[in-house]
């Protein structure tokens, strides 16, 4: 007559049942099922718990990086400000160097003329 038992030992096939030794020790320290409706229930309610974990995640991860964009726009506008600054005083600088030496030519042809002028009267 064969027995019929659920508990099976990989390492002891000849014997159906539990050994007293290590089959016996891993079978009463191993967890104990639960009811197939409990066990359905806690899957159900760890799949809800990692979903509202996912959702907070996403939402907190959205958030940065919105965060981030803004400040990298806001980042990226003043430094674009700041380069067109520069440029307008650069420019700002090279218009007056040529005003300044403009002028300067301008100068030194009326002091030219007035020479001429002071030496084509003293000739009359």
């Amino acid at each position: 007559m064969e027995r019929y038992t659920r508990f099976y030992c990989p390492c002891c096939p000849c014997q159906p049942g539990l050994s007293l030794e290590e089959c016996f020790k891993s079978v009463i320290q191993a967890p104990v099922p639960l009811p197939v409706d409990k066990e359905a229930l806690h899957r159900e309610q760890m799949l809800e718990q990692k979903l509202a974990t996912l959702q907070r995640l996403l939402a907190s991860t959205q958030e940065a990086s919105e965060s981030s964009w803004q400040n990298q726009t806001e980042d990226g506008i003043r430094k674009e400000l700041i380069a067109l600054q520069e440029d307008k005083h650069n420019y700002e600088t090279t218009a007056k160097e040529s005003l300044r030496r403009v002028l300067q030519e301008k100068i030194e042809v009326v002091r030219k003329l007035s020479e001429v002028e002071v030496r084509n009267t003293a000739c009359l």
